[in-house]
């Protein structure tokens, strides 16, 4: 399994690819902000889930989202966020996106 973690906050970054790891995922990459994110997507690789930050160095983690699902190539990758937005507008928007999860830290 590879999992794409993207968070503009190092600390956020290796608490989760430490969870990761503990619960066994082989291979975890990582982006510190949307646009390496992207890159990342767009690339050569893979991604059997994404876990994505919602405020972030554009573009942000809903962005990310919409791009993904507009995508045919990416559309059916899963995404969820994790952030510590949990704001009334974030919680919405986030529903409204097609994603597998959303977790507040």
């Amino acid at each position: 399994m590879r999992i794409l973690v993207a968070d503009d906050d190092l600390v956020s970054r290796l608490a989760m690819e430490d969870v990761l790891h503990q619960c066994g995922t082989p291979e975890i990459v990582t982006a510190e902000d949307g646009a390496s994110a992207w890159s990342q997507l767009c690339g050569e690789q893979c991604f059997d889930l994404l876990c994505l930050d919602v405020r972030m160095p554009p573009p942000d983690g809903l962005e990310l989202v919409a791009r993904l699902r507009a995508t045919p190539a990416l559309r059916r990758v899963p995404a969820m966020l994790i952030t510590s937005t949990a704001d009334r507008n974030t919680v919405l928007n986030a529903t409204r996106s097609d994603l597998q999860g959303f977790i507040v830290k």
